[in-house]
């Protein structure tokens, strides 16, 4: 074989392989790009509080109470939640061990929606000062936060 057939052999297997490197590089790339600009997106956009954007009224509970009052299990907790700042989307709340349960995927400023969280297991809420404090999360597109619920004995 003549010389020449010999060197672009080696050639093109050198051109391939820089040719993956280069492809790599440009793909390693666009992934940092991406990456930066979710960040730079998130940092632009912080979510509100939760409990300046929202307000939650007629909040009831069941469940029963032991240790002589001074402890109560939850098995369901009702609530309505209104969006006070703006409008709400893709409202979520969750409580103690429950799922995150999906209240409403809008409330319009000034409106409220009926949120319901079920415990498959109850939920136990120690009595402090008087008063048994649930702690609600919420998230939506725009806050996310816990909101503190009062329920007294009687």
């Amino acid at each position: 074989m003549p010389a020449g057939e010999k060197m672009q052999g080696k050639r093109k297997g050198s051109n391939r392989a820089r040719n993956a490197i280069i492809f790599a590089f440009v793909i390693i790339f666009l992934i940092v790009v991406m990456a930066a600009t979710f960040k730079l997106n998130q940092a632009e956009n912080p979510k509100e509080l939760a409990d300046e954007y929202f307000e939650i009224f007629d909040a009831q509970y069941l469940g029963t109470f032991a240790y002589e009052g001074r402890l109560l299990q939850l098995s369901e907790l009702r609530f309505k939640i209104r969006a006070v700042k703006g409008d709400a989307n893709n409202v979520y709340v969750l409580s103690g061990q429950s799922d995150w349960e999906l209240v409403a995927t809008n409330i319009p400023k000034g409106q409220y929606a009926n949120a319901y969280i079920s415990f498959t297991r109850s939920y136990g809420i120690p009595l402090e000062e008087g008063v048994f404090q649930v702690p609600v999360e919420i998230s939506c597109s725009e806050a996310y936060g816990r909101i503190l619920l009062n329920f007294t004995k009687d």
